[in-house]
């Protein structure tokens, strides 16, 4: 099941978010292969570590996650990377860094598929 911020976050749940955002706090990532590809394509590698290691994991940044088996088994964040784009940042419940992908921060979602998340 996925859930989305501007659908509905389950208030049962943000306490379990908060555990996993506590958990990558103090996390070293793993990431894969794919999520390295979009950086060197997009940033300049030094910088973005850089611009990583002060990340604030917190409910606010979370856009979506999906649980599976009531577990939550991966978090989608948003995160502002400069003036004119932001980072979203996909994270499986290990750490492992799935991918991400830079968006216009101006982006409001107005395309956004309501049916493929779960709803009150």
């Amino acid at each position: 099941m996925k859930y989305h911020k501007q659908i509905y976050f389950p208030l049962k749940d943000i306490a379990r978010l908060s555990i996993l955002n506590n958990f990558f706090k103090h996390k070293k990532f793993y990431w894969t292969y794919h999520a390295q590809q979009r950086i060197k394509e997009r940033a300049d590698i030094q910088y973005f570590f850089k611009w990583f290691t002060a990340l604030n994991f917190i409910v606010e940044n979370i856009i979506e996650y999906t649980v599976e088996n009531n577990d939550i088994q991966k978090v989608l964040y948003r995160f502002n990377y400069n003036q004119y784009e932001d980072v979203m940042l996909s994270i499986g419940k290990t750490g492992n860094i799935i991918t991400i992908w830079f968006n216009n921060n101006k982006d409001n979602h107005i395309t956004l598929n309501k049916q493929e998340y779960a709803i009150k």
